[in-house]
């Protein structure tokens, strides 16, 4: 499984949060291990590319509102350092 999050600390306590979970199989999990630690921005694009042919959990909870919890399909976004 692949979790991102964004999280934009507003400082108020009310930051809003998104994200997605993503299956993955046992090859792809072997390869994110091996990379470890070592990421770019080639390697982000892979991992956003994993969602283009399956379901994955979105979750998106905006700032001082209801969250919302839904299945979609295709690319995610991964971006290092949010």
């Amino acid at each position: 499984m692949i979790f991102t999050e964004f999280v934009a600390m507003s400082g108020d306590g009310g930051d809003p949060q998104y994200y997605d979970v993503v299956p993955v199989t046992a090859d792809e999990a072997a390869q994110v291990r091996v990379k470890g630690g070592q990421v770019d921005k080639h390697y982000l694009e892979f991992l956003g590319s994993l969602g283009a042919g399956r379901r994955r959990l979105s979750s998106d909870w905006p700032g001082g509102g209801p969250g919302r919890h839904s299945w979609r399909v295709g690319t995610f976004h991964v971006v290092e350092g949010y």
